[in-house]
């Protein structure tokens, strides 16, 4: 029934189909296979999505996000990261050529208990252009907006977890533990020098101490070095990563992992994406997806990866059923101004004849703005306040036909 859903519901990366590509391989190679559970908002009924492209001078930015809900946490995240990336890309555009921004996103999961999303952001026509992609959770529990980190329990699950995606590129693509690139491949290497070391962290606690887990582990909130591969070193902590803070802070130290870019596959496992330049028998593809099976992701997920793995094979595609309270198709207005230069823009004496064309312009730019209506007008223009409050406007009182204030007295006051 669930694959069924998966199937009708479901669209998988367009680059599974290319990994094996006729030609590229011989015929008894059998690469590992995977398919990511990935799909479009606008595949989900009843779930709105807001799509903005503007284009200034020469460069263009186009973005496309799905309304969660009015001040959503993930909706804010989402869109603040993204207001985030144009306000770099603007600042730094050449005075030559078409440079384009394009940013979108789709869900990896969502159910009652949670909702992930991946956002995609290709730039292209400057220098260093290229894709960044990045993972967010939404945990109802808490109302937590949560990184993917928090998908495992704990740093030792983690660094298994990088393991066992080793071990597929190790035997699905016939690389040797010193040929696996980065943080897998130093994982792979200390495993291949000790093989307890690695193995059998997964079933160890975070925090567990010297008596329990029969070594000498940090204190909570420590870390220990590994021995250095390639002039890096990783650090494996002990984090609980479900407290949140330690789920992004555990997040920033293993910022250069693939798993940060992983999904749940079809097949009730994971499967991580790489970079073919990174894997050289992999053939001309696109990307690579390393499959990791359900089983062995049976002891290193936490609760909320437990809650987000059912949610992504289950297909759960019924909107009502979100943590949403109501606010399903409101208009997701908030960016968080803490992290962002943050302009308001008020406007006066209305609604007017006019309010309907620069309700038209805000809307272009994806813009918010706070309308100070005055009573007398709006029973005259009802359509454009209602407008005004449905686009997600903030609305307030400027009296009923704006006496000066200053010159009444108390007895004179508007009573409105």
């Amino acid at each position: 029934m669930a694959d069924t859903s998966l199937r009708r519901k479901l669209t998988v990366s367009a680059a599974l189909g290319l990994l094996l590509v006729p030609g590229c391989h011989s015929a008894e190679q059998n690469l590992p296979y995977a398919e990511a559970i990935q799909f479009s908002p606008d595949t989900l009924e009843k779930l709105a999505t807001r799509t903005v492209s503007v284009r200034v001078d020469h460069s263009t930015v186009s973005y496309r996000y799905p309304i969660l809900g009015e001040s959503h946490p993930l909706t804010t995240e989402i869109r603040t990261a993204m207001a985030e990336r144009q306000t770099a890309f603007l600042e730094e555009l050449p005075d030559h050529g078409s440079p384009e921004l394009v940013q979108d996103v789709e869900l990896l999961a969502a159910s009652g208990d949670v909702i992930g999303a991946r956002t995609t952001a290709v730039t292209s026509g400057v220098r260093g252009g290229g894709t960044e992609t990045s993972t967010l959770w939404y945990d109802s529990g808490t109302g937590e907006v949560l990184p993917w980190t928090s998908l495992f329990r704990d740093e030792a699950s983690l660094e298994a977890a990088h393991l066992a995606v080793a071990q597929v590129l190790q035997d699905g693509y016939q690389m040797t533990a010193d040929q696996v690139p980065g943080l897998l491949g130093e994982i792979a290497m200390r495993a291949e020098a000790d093989p307890d070391s690695v193995s059998a962290a997964a079933s160890e606690p975070a925090g567990a101490s010297e008596e329990e887990s029969g070594s000498g582990d940090p204190e909570p909130g420590g870390t220990e070095e590994t021995e250095e591969t390639d002039g890096t070193a990783l650090s494996v902590g002990d984090a609980d990563l479900s407290d949140p803070e330690q789920a992004w802070e555990a997040a920033e130290r293993w910022a250069a992992s693939p798993l940060a870019d992983l999904a749940f596959s079809t097949a009730g496992g994971l499967a991580v994406r790489m970079d073919p330049a990174d894997v050289p028998s992999a053939g001309r593809v696109s990307e690579v997806l390393l499959p990791v099976e359900a089983e062995e992701t049976e002891e290193v997920l936490s609760e909320l990866g437990y809650h987000a793995r059912s949610a992504a094979v289950a297909a759960n595609a019924d909107p009502e059923d979100f943590p949403l309270d109501g606010t399903l198709t409101a208009e997701g207005s908030s960016l968080d101004c803490e992290r962002l230069k943050c302009v308001a823009l008020t406007f006066d004496d209305g609604p007017g004849e006019y309010t309907d064309e620069l309700l038209d312009h805000l809307a272009e730019y994806d813009a918010r703005a706070t309308f100070y209506v005055m009573g007398s007008l709006v029973s005259e223009f009802p359509e454009i306040v209602e407008r005004t409050h449905a686009e997600g406007h903030e609305m307030g009182n400027h009296t009923w036909k704006h006496d000066d204030l200053t010159t009444l007295s108390a007895e004179g006051w508007p009573r409105t």
